[in-house]
């Protein structure tokens, strides 16, 4: 079978902003594969721009997926201002108009899902066939890349993207991811993932808790708890939270009880 070749139309620092993109593309029935979201601890070594996090679609969608981009996100809103996104083409695209569109998609369409805690940050995932493995459900390590891309967009929302992680030369690395697989997920399916900090003890670590549900039916196919560490991008060698990061995931800090 002839493989099916992608490219690149989308490509910003904030994953906020590409999670937003993959959205939009999800919404007008074009397929697309999110990469580099878990790579800002590479930014030390690796050029910028590959660090990035990037939405590619087959290259038979190339230009739908482009004009939906364009006409979507290059008109500001009043007063948005922030950094400009970069697609393949070069358009420029206001940060503001973005972010707040996803936030309102975020606190409005999932309130009345049972989540295991009050003030969750959710992200809608469409289950892609790249994410299906021979058993015909959603494969194990595709539940650990949607933990990934849950915690790099809320850190985004937070105001805390790649862009500050270079500038302040610290990073979150993983420690201990504990994931507990309840049930399964299939291609097609829309899925809801939340998660929330619930620790942070302003000097090295913090800790996150994840919950992925099937709106559908309201089941709970994951749940997840991440223990990060401080570091420098520099050197990788533990460091204390800066406090730009006690401020941001520290005023996010949600009680487990």
């Amino acid at each position: 079978m002839t493989e099916v070749p992608w490219t690149l139309i989308f490509s910003h620092g904030n994953a906020l902003l590409v999670g937003h993109v993959r959205n939009l593309l999800d919404a007008a029935g074009i397929p697309c594969e999110l990469r580099n979201m878990t790579l800002g601890g590479g930014a030390g070594e690796l050029p910028p721009l590959e660090c990035e996090p990037q939405v590619w679609v087959a290259e038979h969608n190339r230009e739908r997926a482009e004009a939906l981009v364009k006409q979507a996100l290059e008109e500001p809103a009043p007063g948005a201002a922030g950094p400009a996104a970069r697609s393949s083409k070069g358009p420029s695209i206001p940060a503001g108009t973005a972010v707040a569109a996803r936030r309102t998609i975020m606190t409005a369409e999932h309130g009345a899902f049972d989540w295991d805690l009050p003030r969750p940050f959710v992200i809608d995932i469409l289950v892609a066939p790249e994410a299906i493995d021979h058993y015909g459900h959603v494969n194990n390590a595709q539940y650990l890349r949607w933990v990934e891309q849950a915690s790099w967009e809320h850190s985004g929302q937070l105001g805390l993207t790649l862009e500050h992680y270079r500038a302040l030369d610290r990073a979150m690395a993983v420690h201990r991811h504990e994931l507990d697989y309840l049930a399964p997920g299939f291609e097609g399916e829309r899925l809801a993932m939340a998660t929330w900090i619930v620790a942070c003890d302003s000097r090295l670590t913090l800790t996150r808790r994840f919950q992925l549900i099937r709106p559908q039916d309201g089941v709970t196919l994951l749940r997840a708890r991440t223990r990060y560490a401080c570091i420098a991008l520099s050197s990788g060698r533990p460091r204390r939270l800066p406090p730009e990061f006690v401020s941001a995931y520290g005023g996010a800090l949600v009680a487990e009880s």
